[in-house]
């Protein structure tokens, strides 16, 4: 154990921490803030009420007039995009929040302070994490839409073509900032916010959208939905990350770019985040893509004494230290 634990630039693990105990399954009656929301016609209201162990999400269809109404009135801040977080769940089945989905949320809760928090879908999660999400975040709001099928006329194949159609249309619709489920949050955002439409560059010659900052309606994001117009099913990743790194270099005053901030470890970098330690100090985000990694089996008891990228950056999150925990 140290006296002094090790700063965010010293990446030797030398220092043990005490860190607090989780418990998903712990739904004791507890008095919970939860957000209530009233939309009538082109109007719209939200406020915090109290109940006791109360697991409410308020339901609201996709575009309907009552949320811009919403964030125009309680959400708006002298920044230009919005503190309003955006993940989209898609698909008819009931899926279980996983530990890297609850670490998302939980990031983009602690280190954002959004005003509101949206998942997009016909359905929500399910499960014990999703459950104490909500015991500890009020502000979370389902935005009911179906999956995308179709975009200018051609269908969209695979779940993930119709999740990047989703995500743009969110952030189109309603501005602010859109995660991936299995992208951790490291810092606050609120240095980029200022810009109109932000992504960061995964490798040389992309950019991911698996982090996006938009202001409602950017003209980046039009031009970049506009070009769906020749999207190829068969084709992987050339609208969704290939075809804004061209559009960056031809619009550059319509973008701002982050090198590798949102990203890095990238996905041929999986052993960098998985087995060794990559410091993370200068960086935004991590996209964990545990999807890639069959080795994967993390949760809140592994973590507290794992020495890899993966186990210090979730100890930052959820325990306010990178470092390693006394067992």
């Amino acid at each position: 154990m140290c006296d002094n634990p090790s700063s965010e630039n010293n990446w030797d693990f030398h220092c043990l921490v005490k860190c607090q105990r989780w418990n998903f399954s712990d739904l004791k009656e507890i008095n919970r803030n939860y957000l209530s929301l009233q939309c009538r016609k082109n109007t719209g209201a939200m406020k915090l009420e109290i109940g006791v162990n109360e697991l409410h999400v308020p339901m609201v269809p996709f575009r309907h007039p009552c949320l811009k109404d919403i964030i125009n009135l309680q959400c708006k801040t002298d920044r230009a995009v919005p503190k309003i977080i955006h993940y989209v769940w898609l698909g008819p089945k009931v899926r279980e929040f996983k530990f890297e989905n609850f670490l998302s949320a939980y990031s983009a809760y602690k280190f954002l302070k959004p005003c509101l928090m949206f998942f997009h879908g016909e359905t929500i999660p399910f499960g014990p994490r999703w459950d104490y999400l909500l015991k500890i975040v009020p502000n979370i709001v389902h935005v009911y839409r179906e999956a995308p099928v179709s975009i200018f006329g051609t269908k969209l194949g695979h779940i993930e073509h119709k999740a990047d159609i989703a995500r743009l249309e969110a952030v189109l619709e309603y501005g602010g900032i859109y995660i991936d489920t299995d992208t951790v949050i490291l810092r606050s955002l609120d240095p980029l916010r200022d810009y109109n439409f932000t992504l960061s560059k995964a490798f040389d010659y992309n950019l991911s959208n698996g982090l996006i900052m938009s202001v409602p309606n950017a003209t980046f994001a039009n031009i970049w939905y506009r070009e769906y117009k020749s999207y190829n099913p068969k084709q992987w990743g050339v609208h969704s990350t290939i075809l804004p790194f061209r559009l960056s270099k031809k619009y550059p005053n319509l973008i701002h770019t982050e090198e590798k901030t949102f990203v890095r470890p990238n996905a041929g970098e999986l052993k960098m985040l998985f087995e060794e330690n990559f410091n993370w100090s200068k960086n935004y985000a991590i996209h964990l893509y545990v999807r890639f990694y069959r080795k994967y089996k993390y949760n809140i008891n592994v973590i507290r004494t794992l020495n890899t990228t993966m186990g210090s950056l979730a100890r930052h999150v959820l325990f306010g230290s990178k470092e390693l925990c006394i067992q």
